[in-house]
């Protein structure tokens, strides 16, 4: 995809985010401190209100992420 990192390029992001197909995290390893991983994680959601984020492993902000991609294009 050859769209720039800008913020008018976000709806461009968000659509090929969206309509690609992708049935796993993409090899972002474990998503949660959560003994048993993701399956564990999801049966103890069942029924509740609110989502424990301090179970999530902490990854990179997207901010800082983009902000990489785009000093390593230059």
């Amino acid at each position: 995809m050859d769209t720039p990192l800008t913020v008018a390029s976000i709806p461009a992001w968000q659509q090929a985010f969206f309509q690609s197909e992708f049935t796993h995290p993409g090899g972002a390893g474990r998503l949660t401190k959560r003994n048993g991983g993701k399956a564990a994680l999801w049966k103890i959601l069942a029924g509740k209100k609110i989502f424990p984020r301090s179970t999530l492993i902490e990854m990179e902000p997207l901010n800082e992420y983009l902000g990489r991609l785009e000093v390593a294009q230059r």
